[in-house]
């Protein structure tokens, strides 16, 4: 059997404000086009995927609800996690093999360095950045999201944006 992950990255946020939460940064404009763009060419890859997780991050779970409008048509259909607010590649990992099971396709939003740290240890080791509301796919030959394991994917596609 087939199982395939999707890693975004979110997309472009606004600085930080002196005492706001990092965990509060909204989206920019451009971010939110961003996000749009990145799911209608995850939707041109023909990706629908079972389940969206993102962060519990402001910016994570808006870009999250831009990709379920377009793949799933319903901007509320994502699961927002605060285990991946600041999680590390292992740590997502491990919160796969524990929340995931028999879902045949999979995607996760999140932050960097994670996302494209966890990208090429699962198998795009040709990525050495994801920017802002950059997306890749990877396809792994398990039988459970339990038997993902590094360096067993194979890269499918990717879409790295320019708005770094």
């Amino acid at each position: 059997m087939k199982k395939t992950l999707i890693i975004v990255r979110h997309a472009h946020t606004h600085d930080p404000v002196p005492g706001q939460d990092d965990h509060d940064r909204e989206l920019t404009p451009e971010g939110r086009i961003a996000a749009i763009k990145s799911a209608e060419w995850l939707q041109e890859q023909g990706i629908v995927p079972k389940k969206i997780v993102a962060s519990s991050a402001k910016r994570t779970q808006a870009t999250a609800a831009a990709l379920a409008k377009v793949l799933l048509g319903n901007s509320g259909r994502f699961e927002a996690e605060n285990v991946l607010f600041r999680a590390s590649e292992s740590e997502v990992l491990d919160f796969i093999h524990e929340n995931f099971h028999q879902e045949d396709s999979l995607l996760i939003v999140g932050h960097n360095p994670t996302v494209t740290q966890l990208a090429i240890r699962l198998g795009a080791t040709v990525i050495s950045y994801l920017p802002p509301a950059s997306a890749v796919i990877l396809s792994f030959e398990i039988e459970n999201w339990a038997d993902l394991h590094f360096y067993s994917g194979k890269l499918v596609a990717k879409n790295l944006t320019d708005e770094a």
